[in-house]
């Protein structure tokens, strides 16, 4: 079973506090993904983890993994992002993954 690298916690909030995040293990990678519909939930609300992704974090194909979890923080204003930055800077925090959601243009 690969262990996943955890690292330092995450510095803010009650949230954080009780979350290792997990780091990559490679480079950077930028990958596009569509959100699939749920039914069930009636709503755009759902992400397959593509395998670039899953090279850089390959425990996640481990099913002896308990409490895989995410955690998602949407900033109003870019002072408050960058406050956040400074502080994963100055704490040797984890480099958050960035995640835009857009709507394909249409080809005409």
């Amino acid at each position: 079973m690969i262990k996943p690298p955890l690292k330092n916690k995450v510095q803010r909030g009650d949230i954080e506090e009780s979350i290792q995040i997990i780091s990559p293990t490679k480079q950077t990678v930028e990958i596009k993904g569509k959100l699939f519909y749920s039914d069930s939930d009636q709503a755009w609300n759902l992400i397959r983890i593509k395998k670039e992704l899953l090279q850089e974090f390959p425990h996640l194909k481990e099913k002896d993994i308990d409490g895989l979890v995410y955690y998602m923080k949407l900033y109003r204003n870019y002072d408050e992002l960058k406050d956040f930055v400074k502080d994963i800077e100055k704490n040797a925090g984890i480099i958050p993954i960035v995640l835009f959601l857009g709507q394909e243009k249409l080809q005409k």
